[in-house]
């Protein structure tokens, strides 16, 4: 088999404040992929396939990088969704572990990682991709 590439997207531009309250960064997390990129130069190795999910962030990407590829529904990230509805301002960072903790322990307000495992297996078996 060759080579096979997933492009996520180039580093997003957040210029947004650290510290937001759960309306507030739930409003982020919509936003977060209109946000511009740092698309600095990348090389690519010569590869079979490119394959990028449907977010424009990954689009602007791969369209930058000048090479064919193959778009795929399935490689969306997890959306994370605020823990708890409060007016009191918390880190982004701490509203993002915690939205990655409620996703581990599938208990999530949107995708868990039983549905997430669910997407990577039919991701795979669409591209004839093998778990080895």
């Amino acid at each position: 088999m060759g080579m096979i590439y997933l492009i996520r997207h180039f580093k997003v531009m957040d210029t947004s404040k650290s510290w937001m309250n759960s309306a507030e960064f739930d409003q982020w997390v919509k936003d977060y992929d209109g946000f511009d990129l740092d698309d600095s130069p990348l090389l690519l190795p010569p590869g079979d396939q490119l394959y990028r999910s449907s977010y424009s962030r990954a689009i602007k990407t791969a369209q930058s990088l000048s090479v064919p590829y193959t778009l795929s529904h399935l490689l969306i990230e997890v959306d994370p969704h605020s823990f708890i509805k409060t007016s009191l301002p918390l880190p982004k960072w701490l509203w993002l572990v915690m939205a990655r903790i409620q996703w581990y322990f599938n208990s999530s307000h949107g995708e868990n990682r039983i549905d997430t495992m669910r997407r990577i297996e039919e991701f795979c078996t669409s591209c004839k991709l093998s778990q080895n």
